[in-house]
């Protein structure tokens, strides 16, 4: 085989090539190992902070909600005063109607 590389520099160009592919191909094969393990602790390190995210956005979520219940609550609360005041100012003229009457008899 030896012979028939050393008569055609195709061939010769061709085994030197294969040869070449082989040696990257076994470097490659030796670092896979490495490189995926390495990334296996990247990606974990990734979910733990997907899921705190995850957990902070749901926090977020509950206090928008309670915010959101809050601004309901003072609503309610400055009709409710309204109502009042207008109550107080019904009874006010109430007692004043009833006075001026007492004091038309």
């Amino acid at each position: 085989m030896i012979e028939s590389l050393q008569t055609s520099p195709i061939l010769l160009f061709l085994f030197i090539l294969l040869c070449l592919f082989l040696i990257v191909q076994a470097v490659l094969w030796f670092l896979l190992p490495f490189a995926i393990f390495s990334i296996k602790d990247k990606l974990n390190d990734l979910i733990k902070e997907i899921k705190t995210t995850n957990a902070l956005i749901k926090e977020t979520k509950n206090e928008n909600a309670l915010i959101e219940e809050t601004k309901n609550t003072n609503e309610q609360l400055e009709k409710l005063r309204a109502l009042i005041v207008i109550m107080i100012k019904l009874q006010k003229d109430s007692k004043f109607l009833t006075k001026k009457s007492n004091s038309d008899d």
